[in-house]
């Protein structure tokens, strides 16, 4: 379930007759405006060692990717959209704020390399379990384990 947080914003204008008459009957109006809220992703980076990993690429992605009119019956998919970005700090904890609400989405990360550990020459990229966001609470993505080549 998608959790909406709803606005009511009501403003009430004054009409007058196109001649300018201020004797003609007020008539009011209302506007009614939904906001959708955001949400806030945390989660931790380690190596198969469980080591935590400081790394600067850590991108939010949906799960599916809608439909691209433009790249109909392309042979190659299309880049992910990126949902949120961030990076983990020295003990590997990461926190992404203002995420839009919704989902699925996993955590994508990729360690680029200038933050390779000493004798790697990359990394494969890794993925989270699938979560939501909901408005105005925290998703916990769980531990990341990425593997160096």
């Amino acid at each position: 379930m998608i959790a909406l947080v709803s606005v009511l914003a009501t403003f009430t204008a004054f009409a007058q007759n196109i001649e300018g008459n201020p004797a003609a009957p007020q008539i009011p109006s209302t506007v009614s405006v939904t906001a959708r809220g955001t949400g806030t992703v945390i989660g931790k980076v380690v190596d198969i060692n469980n080591k935590p990993l400081k790394t600067g690429n850590i991108a939010i992605v949906p799960c599916k990717y809608p439909p691209d009119p433009v790249a109909a019956g392309a042979t190659r998919p299309k880049p992910p959209l990126q949902i949120g970005r961030g990076t983990s700090a020295d003990d590997g904890t990461f926190k992404i704020e203002n995420v839009p609400i919704g989902g699925p989405f996993h955590i994508a990360v990729h360690v680029p390399p200038k933050d390779l550990p000493p004798g790697q020459s990359g990394s494969s990229p890794r993925h989270s379990k699938n979560f939501e966001v909901k408005a105005n609470e925290t998703v916990d993505a769980g531990t990341i384990t990425v593997k160096f080549r």
